[in-house]
């Protein structure tokens, strides 16, 4: 692929009813944006593909093939896409399995691209899909269950959100917002099976309700918690396969305690010194440095989008994905000071879940 892509999911359903008829004007399913290499701004958009609802995605490490989750309604399984990315865009799909989960919200693909796995948050449970020679999704090879819960009003049950491979590819470190634990996982990658570790799984503080994290090269994880607003350091042993609480830090800024600003995506800037945290319903995205010690908060940035449910960050531009408005944001960024810029773009995607750039 020559010409730099965004990929959004949009899940196909307009939910502001004031910007729904701009929203129609685009296609639905998943949306291939050009993307302007010079301004990061994003040209004139085509159907990828007419999968929906498309919830989340990731690539495989070369990059030949991109696997995309279908939600689905809470009352029947999820399934995974595997599809063939072209240069101009299209996705063409391999062929699509059932997850035999409810809700898919995340999944990850093995540092030898031969299994992928997805987190389900209404079943308390992650899928194993192995990854035949020519990109092919074999049927489920085990549903991995978990238990627990948290002191929370929403954590009565597990609430798996996140799956993903570690980056040096020994294990699949999973998050779950129902009993506050990052784990990490064996996988069998000849089988397919997910096995627990024999070093017990980190917690978050109680109540916080571990959503997504991000890895750091320097051995730390930042972890950032639906339920009460935070981010959560941790330190990272890769040799154990253990994870260790550090601290931590508010992502509202002005001090103010609260429950429901409800934290969603959480990205590293590309040189990791700074990073990023949408708190959805208080529509900001809360900017940190990382120091060597800690995290010092810098900014909340008032972004003005309901529910960003993804970010991405690149070297000059962020990229928001914002579902509870049907619009999909660029915002400018200072590489110097980490600081969110100016909105640079919109565009109207029916609910957007991912963003996800790709190219050669």
């Amino acid at each position: 692929m020559s010409t730099p892509f965004l990929f959004v999911g949009s899940s196909g359903s307009a939910v502001n009813r004031e910007i729904a008829p701009a929203a129609r004007t685009y296609p639905d399913g998943i949306i291939a944006f050009a993307i302007d290499p010079a301004t990061g701004r994003l040209r004139e958009p085509g159907r990828a593909n007419a999968w929906l609802p498309a919830s989340y995605s990731a690539y495989d490490p070369k990059r030949r093939r991109l696997f995309v989750l279908n939600q689905t309604r809470k009352d029947r399984p999820s399934s995974v896409g595997s599809f063939i990315a072209g240069d101009d865009g299209k996705l063409t799909l391999i062929n699509e399995q059932s997850t035999d989960g409810i809700e898919a919200c995340h999944l990850t693909v093995d540092a030898s691209g031969s299994c992928i796995v997805s987190a389900h948050f209404s079943s308390a449970s992650y899928a194993v899909h192995k990854v035949g020679v020519e990109g092919a999704l074999q049927p489920p090879s085990q549903v991995y269950r978990v238990s627990g819960s948290g002191p929370h009003a929403r954590q009565n049950v597990p609430h798996p959100h996140m799956a993903q491979v570690s980056p040096d590819g020994r294990w699949i470190v999973t998050a779950d917002l129902g009993n506050d634990e990052i784990a990490c996982l064996s996988l069998n990658v000849e089988r397919g099976v997910l096995a627990p570790h024999q070093v017990p799984a980190a917690k978050v503080q109680p109540g916080g309700g571990a959503r997504h994290f991000v890895f750091h090269s320097s051995g730390r994880v930042f972890v950032c918690n639906e339920l009460d607003s935070s981010v959560t350091t941790m330190s990272y042993d890769a040799e154990r396969g253990s994870l260790a609480y550090v601290e931590h830090t508010s992502t509202l800024m002005d001090g103010r305690r609260s429950d429901d600003a409800a934290c969603g995506a959480i990205r590293l800037s590309p040189d990791e010194r700074f990073l990023y945290v949408a708190n959805r319903k208080r529509q900001t995205i809360a900017v940190f440095g990382v120091e060597t010690a800690r995290l010092r908060p810098l900014a909340e940035a008032d972004c003005r989008g309901i529910s960003a449910r993804d970010m991405f960050v690149t070297e000059s531009v962020i990229y928001v994905a914002f579902a509870g408005d049907d619009r999909c944001c660029v915002f400018a960024r200072d590489g110097r000071s980490g600081e969110v810029g100016a909105l640079l773009q919109t565009v109207f995607v029916p609910a957007p879940m991912f963003v996800l750039p790709i190219s050669s």
